[in-house]
């Protein structure tokens, strides 16, 4: 099973809990089983820490709801863990096809929040 590549930072916050930032990947060439196991965990792992959590990051699952991916199983992952996923618009855009494979996902539920994509023109 390859690892699931990420990177994390614990910020300490005055008089509020600690909030972990984290960043993964998941290659196109990784299993979505062995990818589902390991979220499994770092998410599991994650919830007991009592810890604001936001990870973003490209999962390469297509969360459109016209998408082959068929996602109930990772959003069931995140929901076991008090996890939400933020980002519901495109965020790969080609002239043949969109599609919602970068996700930002949180377990702060308590502060309101606003998420969403724009587009850059960034290598246009």
């Amino acid at each position: 099973m390859k690892d699931l590549e990420n990177s994390w930072i614990e910020i300490k916050r005055p008089k509020s809990k600690p909030l972990l930032v984290g960043t993964l990947y998941r290659p196109e060439t990784m299993k979505r089983d062995d990818f589902f196991t390991l979220l499994d965990s770092t998410l599991s792992t994650l919830a007991n820490t009592r810890c604001d959590v936001i990870i973003t990051g490209d999962t390469n699952i297509d969360l459109l709801p016209t998408s082959k991916d068929k996602p109930t199983e990772y959003i069931n992952i995140l929901n076991t863990y008090g996890f939400i996923q933020l980002i519901h618009d495109p965020t790969r855009v080609t002239p043949w096809s969109k599609s919602c494979i970068d996700h930002i996902i949180t377990n702060i539920t308590t502060s309101a929040t606003t998420s969403g994509t724009f587009n850059t023109k960034i290598g246009s």
